[in-house]
């Protein structure tokens, strides 16, 4: 069955035909996304964000267009906002990193205690969440299932706490 009639098989309600439209682009989406952003589950989080996204705008699709071509130019976005996120994030990792150090050391009680007043920032969640993603290094979806939650609750909370920190960081660091 071609591309045409599983979109409209899905508009007109069938899940079926959204199994089917999944698998026929799931490969070259997942193609796509590895090799811009080179991590198999970052990429995969990226290929099921897109695929949410057309899923849900399905009926703003431009019949005229390429079905195949619009699914890679959502997952294409997606990854570079992935990318984006990455690159703000990790300006101001190595500064937490070095603050949690300090503050696992124990030999400088200031920087433990200006550790810990960053810390007291984040609701404990987000305390929960950070520590996992960062000191574990587990993705999303592990930790969501750690704390029986959606993954994109687990993405706010990341967001939220990031943000924080890295406001908290900035006020610190030019004190």
């Amino acid at each position: 069955m071609d591309t045409d009639n599983l979109i409209e098989k899905f508009r007109t309600g069938e899940r079926d035909a959204l199994v089917r439209l999944i698998e026929l682009h799931q490969k070259p989406a997942l193609t796509v996304a590895r090799s811009i952003l080179q991590e198999a589950e970052e990429a995969r989080d990226a290929v099921q964000d897109a695929f949410l996204q057309v899923f849900t705008n399905i009926d703003r699709f431009d019949r005229n267009r390429d079905f195949r071509k619009w699914v890679l130019s959502i997952v294409i976005k997606r990854c570079l906002d992935r990318l984006r996120r990455r690159k703000t994030y990790l300006r101001f990792l190595p500064r937490y990193l070095q603050y949690h150090d300090l503050s696992q050391s124990g030999q400088n009680p200031d920087s433990r205690q200006r550790f810990d007043s960053m810390l007291a920032k984040l609701n404990s969640r987000e305390r929960a969440i950070l520590t996992l993603h960062i000191t574990e290094e587990l993705p999303v979806n592990e930790i969501a299932l750690i704390m029986n939650c959606a993954e994109s609750t687990i993405r706010v909370h990341l967001f939220n706490a990031r943000r924080k920190l890295k406001k908290e960081i900035n006020r610190v660091s030019t004190v």
